[in-house]
């Protein structure tokens, strides 16, 4: 594992940002924790640029959560076992279930995506759906070199997708009986 962040400033916004999971703390209260700016509104703003230009903070992040998870022990199958024994030992089943998903997703095994920008961002410069078809494809691998048979693949689930959905709309599925 890489360990600590060289600039200790990021470092320790990676340290709150771990401890905030637990605690329900938001983005920007974190970046304030770790000894950035107290304005709140600046704050959001500013962890969420700084989140989006190092993507080493979410990287350090995952691990601080991996380390956890190993050191706890804590497997998706230890998770839903405990589940399941306080859903039949107790009435509350729901409310101990919603705990054991908090424990699991604080030790990283339930990954929420946020999305990170300005509406529209993501379609800026899509002209085509050949365009779509590559920004879908790097915005799942980054490095990835794109090939017009790759672009091809995609543009066939579209095209897929979209006559299922149509079916949907148009009632002319098969429903499952209830």
């Amino acid at each position: 594992m890489p360990g600590p962040l060289r600039n200790t400033r990021h470092e320790a916004f990676a340290q709150e940002l771990f401890k905030g999971t637990a605690e329900g703390r938001s983005q920007g209260a974190s970046y304030s924790a770790a000894g950035y700016t107290q304005n709140s509104n600046a704050a959001a703003a500013d962890a969420s640029r700084l989140l989006k230009a190092s993507r080493h903070i979410i990287s350090r992040v995952q691990e601080l959560q991996q380390q956890t998870a190993r050191k706890k022990k804590v497997t998706v199958e230890s998770v839903v076992d405990t589940a399941r024994a306080i859903a039949e030992k107790n009435e509350q089943a729901s409310a101990m279930v919603q705990a054991t998903s908090v424990k699991a997703k604080v030790c990283g095994l339930f990954v929420e995506k946020t999305e990170v920008g300005k509406p529209g961002d993501f379609l800026a410069g899509v002209q085509s759906m050949a365009d779509l078809a590559e920004r879908l494809l790097l915005d799942a691998n980054p490095d990835a070199i794109i090939t017009d048979e790759m672009r091809q693949q995609v543009l066939l689930e579209f095209e897929r997708h979209s006559a299922a959905i149509d079916a949907i709309a148009k009632n002319r599925v098969n429903k499952a009986p209830c």
